[in-house]
């Protein structure tokens, strides 16, 4: 069979007029009805192509990526289909259903795909600025999650995100369409610092709701001071993408000093950190301040007033030993009294 459908009847038979093969009536009629079917098919696509465009302009992505989807159906070749399904993939993105890297693999078959010269130049320029919506829509997905609850979890998924962006640079959809890293880095950033300054405040919001230090018991203790962990590490993660800009970094090393000191200066109704334990904060303490002094060294420019580290450090200092001490201070009056009383009678 060639698979033409110029077939005629003839001497009972239905025959192909180009290979002469015959058929019966049965095989005529399913041969007609895929040729029908085909045809309606094909017809269909620039229909569904206006359903799918409309449906992204209404950010209805489930019926865009839906639309995409039977149009590949039809075409494997739809460069339309193909970035549409990418652009739906990346904004149906979850914590649970990461589909970031299905995004940018649509993304790279549209341009696979697209033949015309002006098609491949639109066509990119459309998918650079995707590329950075859809990247920071994932980051902050993460970030989100980390300004609710600071874990240690929370912050590594930021990481592993971040990470997922990086790998790209090295490919070739990312060279293609010429993917500012600095750009990127910097937007990543802005994000990371934000959730991470969030769940910062709640952090020690929500321990001060609990009574704060010297009310709350060792585990709530232990809580804390793992979730502002959480938050030194996702300040370093700026620290990382913002190197280049003195200005900020000093800012997110002043963040760092005020966390370690928040977590130095902590301590629960029955525990607290030893002198050794209390040490080991201070060394990174001062390691951090230490860091903005070189930044300003570098730049000619204070970045960090003296006067207020200190008042930092004081609002984040509270006596673990403060009540025994009140206590002692009291017990000596009594006694001093009491024995003032007695001589003098």
């Amino acid at each position: 069979m060639c698979g033409s459908t110029d077939i005629i009847k003839k001497d009972g038979f239905y025959v192909c007029n180009y290979c002469g093969t015959k058929y019966t009536v049965e095989e005529a009629k399913k041969i007609f009805l895929s040729s029908t079917v085909t045809v309606d098919k094909t017809d269909s696509i620039s229909k569904y192509v206006e359903i799918m465009e409309n449906a992204v302009k209404s950010q209805n992505y489930e019926e865009a990526e839906k639309y995409a989807n039977m149009i590949l159906e039809i075409d494997q070749h739809n460069y339309k289909a193909w970035y549409y399904k990418g652009l739906s993939a990346g904004w149906l993105s979850s914590i649970k259903n990461n589909r970031y890297i299905e995004a940018l693999t649509c993304f790279q078959k549209a341009i696979e795909n697209a033949n015309n010269t002006d098609d491949i130049a639109k066509l990119k320029e459309k998918m650079n600025s995707d590329i950075f919506s859809v990247s920071l829509g994932m980051i902050s997905l993460a970030g989100n999650m980390f300004s609710k609850v600071a874990s240690l979890d929370n912050r590594s998924r930021i990481e592993g995100y971040i990470s997922l962006v990086h790998k790209n640079f090295d490919g070739q959809l990312f060279a293609d369409l010429a993917i500012d890293r600095g750009k990127m880095d910097s937007e990543i950033e802005n994000r990371v610092f934000t959730a991470v300054s969030l769940g910062e405040t709640n952090t020690i919001g929500n321990y001060k709701k609990l009574g704060g230090s010297g009310k709350v018991f060792k585990l709530s203790w232990n809580d804390y001071i793992d979730k502002l962990t959480a938050c030194q590490l996702g300040y370093l993660t700026c620290a990382r993408l913002s190197e280049n800009n003195h200005q900020h970094l000093a800012e997110v090393y002043k963040r760092i000093v005020f966390v370690l000191n928040s977590i130095k200066n902590s301590y629960a109704r029955d525990a607290h950190f030893t002198k050794d334990g209390e040490a080991v904060y201070q060394k990174d303490i001062d390691g951090f301040t230490n860091k903005i002094r070189e930044l300003e060294k570098q730049d000619g420019v204070k970045y960090i007033d003296p006067i207020q580290l200190k008042k930092n450090a004081a609002e984040t200092y509270q006596d673990p030993n403060g009540s025994e001490t009140i206590v002692f201070i009291l017990t000596v009056l009594v006694i001093v009294v009491a024995l003032v009383i007695r001589f003098s009678h």
